[in-house]
C-alpha cells in the first residue's frame, strides 16, 4: 500500500507545481481570503489537511481514530471562477484491532464568485461539488455512491479586522434520487478554511439511523447543512469561531447535529496561511466523539 501512497503524493506535488506555473490575472483579494479564513472567493492555491478524528458508533468494530490527509488544489483561470480537486489518504484505526489505509472519496468543486464590493463589505459566491466513490466503502473510507452539492457562500468585512460569514450546503446522494437510499445508515460535509469532508456506514451511538458513508464522517442522502461564523484579525494572527447545524430530509428528518468549532490561524507570510482548529458536537445525533484539524494554504 505504501507505494501507491508515495505516488499519488508525488503525482499532487507534480500538479501542484503546474498549478503554480498556469497564468491567471492578477487580483487583489479580500481579508477572508488572505487569511483563508473561508473559501468566500475563487482562488489558486494548494493546500494540505492533516486531520485527527476519535468516532464511536457502538461496538469496536465501528469505533476508533481516524487520521486523514488531504492535499488540494484549486485554479482560478479568471478572478470569477475557480476549479478544486481534493484526495484524502487515511488510515482507520478500529478498537476491535483491525487497520485500515488507502485513498478516500475523490472530490471536486466549480465556484464561482457573484457579487462582491470594492473592500469586501459584501462578497457572494455559488458553487457546486461533487464527490465520487474512489475509497474502500468496507474499509470504512469510501461513501460508495456518488454525490453532489450545490451550495451558497457569503461573507462580508465591515472592517480590516472583523469578518462574518456564513455558508448553505444542499447535499444529495444520486443513488436516493434514483429511488435507492441508504434506509438505515449515515454522513458528512462541509467547506472552510480547514474543512471537512468524508462518511460512515454504521448507525449513531444513539441507534440505527439514516446515517451512512465513510465511517470517518458519517451523513445522511439528502441534508442540509448551513454554517454561520465570524473572525477576528490581529494581523498576522486571526481568531476564528462557527456553528455547523445539519438538517437531514430522510424519513426521519432528524435535526442535527450541532457542532461548534474553535480555530486560530496564522498568516506565517504574504502567500501562506496556517489554520489549527477544533470541532465538538453539542447537540443532536453524534456523528464523530471530536476532532481537531491542521492546515497549511499556498496561495499563488
Amino acid at each position: 500500500m505504501r507505494q501507491p501512497i508515495r505516488l499519488l503524493w508525488l503525482t499532487l506535488f507534480a500538479v501542484g507545481l503546474g498549478v503554480g506555473a498556469l497564468p491567471r490575472p492578477a487580483s487583489g483579494h479580500h481579508v477572508v481570503s488572505q487569511y483563508g479564513i473561508a473559501p468566500a472567493e475563487p482562488l489558486t492555491r494548494a493546500k494540505l489537511q492533516l486531520e485527527l478524528r476519535q468516532f464511536d458508533f457502538g461496538s469496536e468494530a465501528s469505533s476508533g481514530t481516524a487520521v486523514m490527509t488531504t492535499p488540494q488544489i484549486e485554479y482560478a483561470p479568471l478572478p470569477w471562477l475557480s476549479g478544486a480537486l481534493r484526495l484524502p489518504v487515511g488510515h482507520v484505526s478500529y478498537e476491535s484491532g483491525r487497520t485500515e489505509t488507502g485513498i478516500g472519496d475523490l472530490a471536486t468543486r466549480l465556484q464561482g464568485r457573484i457579487y462582491a464590493t470594492e473592500h469586501g463589505l459584501l462578497m457572494m459566491s455559488a458553487g457546486l461539488g461533487a464527490e465520487f466513490p474512489t475509497g474502500d466503502e468496507a474499509a470504512g473510507l469510501g461513501a460508495g455512491h456518488t454525490e453532489l452539492a450545490p451550495y451558497v457562500i457569503v461573507s462580508s468585512s465591515p472592517t480590516d479586522e472583523l469578518v462574518f460569514f456564513t455558508s448553505v450546503t444542499q447535499q444529495f446522494s444520486l443513488s436516493s434520487l434514483n429511488g435507492g437510499g441508504h434506509g438505515g445508515h449515515s454522513h458528512d460535509h462541509s467547506y472552510g478554511h480547514v474543512h471537512d469532508h468524508s462518511h460512515g456506514s454504521k448507525g449513531t451511538r444513539s441507534g440505527t439511523s439514516s446515517v451512512h458513508g465513510a465511517i470517518v464522517a458519517p451523513h445522511t442522502d439528502h441534508e442540509t447543512r448551513s454554517i454561520v461564523g465570524a473572525a477576528y484579525v490581529f494581523d498576522p494572527v486571526y481568531l476564528a469561531t462557527r456553528s455547523n447545524i445539519v438538517l437531514s430530509w430522510t424519513r426521519e428528518k432528524t435535526f442535527g447535529p450541532v457542532e461548534l468549532t474553535g480555530e486560530v490561524g496564522w498568516r506565517a507570510l504574504e502567500s501562506l496561511s496556517l489554520a489549527l482548529a477544533a470541532d465538538v458536537p453539542v447537540a443532536g445525533p453524534d456523528r464523530y466523539r471530536w476532532k481537531t484539524r491542521l492546515a497549511a494554504s499556498w496561495q499563488f
